[in-house]
């Protein structure tokens, strides 16, 4: 299970209030603990400052990268903020995200080229967000399709089926279960991933709902997830998971991660 660690983004007013007043140490033990935690990408998310996001992605870039061992996911829409962030980064990224929107394809994809990054792909395309299975298979199959064209692998592909939340979409739930089957079918080499706490939006005990949710799409071949890795109980979750689905070879990782402590 790839993890991508989502606690770096200035819609929470910690992160926010860190960003606007450069508070490096903030930022480098946030980046820290969830390298420590398990977690595969740091995803950075500066998008609340609209005006300065370039400059402000590029110094958390720059200060995560330098302090964890693992690449960063650059999220944003706007090209001049990933741009900003990919020059300065070392090693492998993570692009956050593209679509079959013309604007957005056509801004993202030369970053994606130039830089060689992974990307996830979003299932939208203008003025369309599909709720049903169909139509979610018929955008993942023409975005595929459009990024191999541009040479992009498909294990260098994340695609995300836009999670509705639970308290408003309950037949939405049904049709991601329904798409993700017949994805991971047609598509084995590619990766499935979500921003996890979208489907408990509105709800209490939201930890419960995500981890429900998970274990559900992890046994349906979801490979990858935008979580808390912080979350011990969830990231114990992901272990048991890869232990029962027969990825972790006699849950040798499990055991690890029970012993030191981390879930």
């Amino acid at each position: 299970m790839i993890i991508i660690g989502e606690k770096i983004n200035t819609s929470r007013k910690t992160v926010a209030d860190a960003v606007r007043n450069r508070n490096k140490q903030f930022i480098l033990d946030l980046a820290k603990a969830q390298e420590s935690a398990g977690a595969n990408y740091i995803d950075v998310n500066v998008g609340t400052f609209i005006s300065t996001e370039p400059e402000d992605m590029a110094w958390v870039a720059a200060l995560v990268s330098g302090a964890v061992k693992i690449p960063l996911s650059v999220d944003s829409p706007n090209p001049k903020a990933v741009e900003a962030a990919l020059g300065i980064l070392k090693g492998h990224a993570l692009i956050n995200s593209i679509s079959l929107e013309k604007e957005r394809f056509s801004g993202i994809i030369p970053l994606v080229r130039e830089f060689r990054c992974s990307v996830i792909g979003l299932l939208i395309e203008d003025g369309n967000l599909p709720v049903e299975a169909d139509g979610k298979m018929k955008i993942a199959d023409a975005l595929i399709g459009k990024l191999g064209k541009e040479g992009i692998k498909p294990d260098s592909i994340f695609i995300d089926p836009m999670v509705q939340p639970l308290s408003t979409s309950m037949n939405g739930l049904t049709e991601t279960f329904a798409f993700t089957q017949r994805f991971k079918s047609a598509f084995p080499d590619v990766h499935l991933i979500c921003g996890l706490s979208n489907v408990s939006f509105g709800l209490p005990n939201r930890k419960l709902i995500n981890r429900a949710f998970l274990a559900s799409m992890m046994a349906l071949g979801m490979d990858s997830a935008i979580c808390d890795p912080l979350d011990k109980e969830l990231m114990g979750l992901i272990a048991a998971q890869d232990a029962l689905s027969g990825k972790d070879q006699f849950c040798m990782n499990f055991i690890s991660l029970s012993r030191s402590g981390k879930i």
